[in-house]
């Protein structure tokens, strides 16, 4: 019993070890997804609003990266 113990400790921590930073990652990779989107949307937006050439706002959009949204 002692060993089957052993070995299921070290499958689950295994799995915390080796799997949290790649979900953190993931995540990271999603919200950076999902920010692109919610910004291009609203550039998109701001672009029918005031046709003309394109201009991407950086500033706005690493803002939007930083902080999430």
């Amino acid at each position: 019993m002692s060993n089957f113990r052993q070995v299921l400790g070290g499958i689950i921590l295994t799995i915390l070890f080796f799997l949290t930073p790649l979900v953190n990652i993931l995540l990271w990779v999603l919200l950076l997804i999902i920010g692109s989107i919610y910004f291009i949307s609203i550039h998109l937006r701001e672009q029918e609003a005031n046709p003309g050439p394109w201009v991407m706002h950086w500033d706005i959009f690493l803002q939007h990266m930083l902080v999430g949204f």
